[in-house]
């Protein structure tokens, strides 16, 4: 077996979370386990990131789409950056914050066909409005 290092800056100092609920698949810890690590010591930075889907509806045709939910944090710690737009803002993670949206590469050339003035427009997922607010790199997944 030949292992890969994560395609992260320190790949080393990533850990990984997860709750074990015994029966069942192993979940990635709720909010309020995240703000208890955010304030321990023991971590120098901490994320935190979802798995889920969405319906994504507008123009086009609807379509279920796989997504994370991520918190701010998450693509600094990992060293990554939008390559078009911009990171999330932190009043964008908390509750009742304004909703933003960071497009993967793929849907953002596929359904957007690459165009940049996607930046700033609004997504309706799961009947709510999102303002798109950066597209990530071409290839770019979150670990796990």
């Amino acid at each position: 077996m030949l292992l890969r290092p994560l395609p992260f800056p320190q790949p080393s100092r990533l850990v990984s979370i997860q709750e074990d609920y015994g029966k069942g698949p192993n979940v990635f810890i709720g909010s309020p386990e995240v703000v208890e690590w955010q304030r321990s010591s023991t971590m120098s930075q901490v994320a935190a990131y979802f798995d889920g889907s969405v319906n994504l509806v507008g123009a086009q045709e609807a379509e279920r789409l796989e997504c994370g939910n991520v918190t701010q944090s998450l693509f600094p710690l990992l060293g990554v950056q939008p390559v078009i737009g911009r990171n999330f803002f932190p009043e964008e993670d908390r509750p009742g914050g304004p909703p933003a949206v960071i497009l993967s590469h793929a849907l953002w050339t596929r359904r957007y066909l690459g165009d940049h003035s996607i930046l700033g427009k609004s997504l309706v997922l799961d009947d709510k409005s999102y303002t798109v607010v950066g597209v990530m790199p071409e290839g770019f997944q979150i670990p796990g």
